[in-house]
């Protein structure tokens, strides 16, 4: 099983506050489910059925001690036998939780970042995010997106992918799917990440007919992110 060693000396990288944690129960969604999260406002809740429910296949367990005992100091939400499955996909028989909290913020912004657990073990296979906005994002939206990017590898997640919630202040939502790429053959750190922002609606369809995704409609954009710290963990 992958285990994550954070170095004392990542600076970079600013652990979260565990007051800004909860866990949730996480549930499969059918496809009713889905395409009824996919229409509605955004919710964590429902945000974390969608996003465990499309991705579970290719959940795999992992450990990380430092989010172990940060799980120990975070409130429990909606933690009842109705919202948690009994098995998960990855076939484990610990029921699975979603431990959500604040990856970063500013006045006018924030980043939370979702990650799935059962018992003390977590699953990976996606970057899980949102970010909100008190007011409407323009064109600060890809450069924000830029940081989840930066953030994601600083923070040493083991998964290169990325899926993020962008909420606006009236609580409708996006879905942006990202892959980042770290340039692995340069003396300096440096990396890139492309985006497809999807309607919600519009990409649940498209798992449910087989269509594939670069057929449905889309805003697709490119970026460098420059990287700070040792990049080696990547390379």
């Amino acid at each position: 099983m992958p285990r994550i060693h954070r170095l004392s000396s990542f600076h970079e990288y600013r652990p979260p506050d565990p007051s800004s944690g909860r866990l949730i129960g996480v549930s499969n969604a059918n496809t009713a489910d889905l395409l009824s999260i996919a229409n509605d406002l955004y919710d964590d809740s429902g945000y974390s059925r969608f996003v465990y429910s499309v991705t579970k296949s290719q959940l795999r367990t992992y450990c990380d001690e430092f989010f172990a005992d940060f799980v120990e100091n975070v409130p429990v939400e909606s933690y009842g036998s109705e919202d948690i499955s009994s098995k998960t996909a990855v076939t484990l028989e610990e029921p699975v939780r979603c431990l959500v909290y604040d990856a970063f913020r500013s006045p006018l912004f924030t980043a939370q970042e979702f990650k799935f657990l059962t018992g003390t073990d977590f699953l990976t296979g996606i970057g899980i995010y949102s970010l909100s906005s008190k007011f409407s994002f323009g064109d600060s939206k890809k450069e924000l997106l830029g940081k989840i990017a930066q953030y994601n590898l600083q923070s040493q997640n083991l998964s290169l992918r990325l899926m993020v919630a962008i909420i606006q202040p009236n609580s409708s939502w996006q879905l942006a799917l990202g892959q980042i790429r770290v340039h692995k053959y340069t003396k300096s750190n440096s990396g890139s990440v492309g985006f497809a922002l999807f309607d919600p609606a519009v990409f649940i369809s498209s798992i449910f007919t087989k269509k594939s995704l670069k057929d449905v409609q889309h805003e697709k954009f490119d970026m460098c992110i420059p990287l700070i710290g040792d990049m080696s963990y990547y390379k």
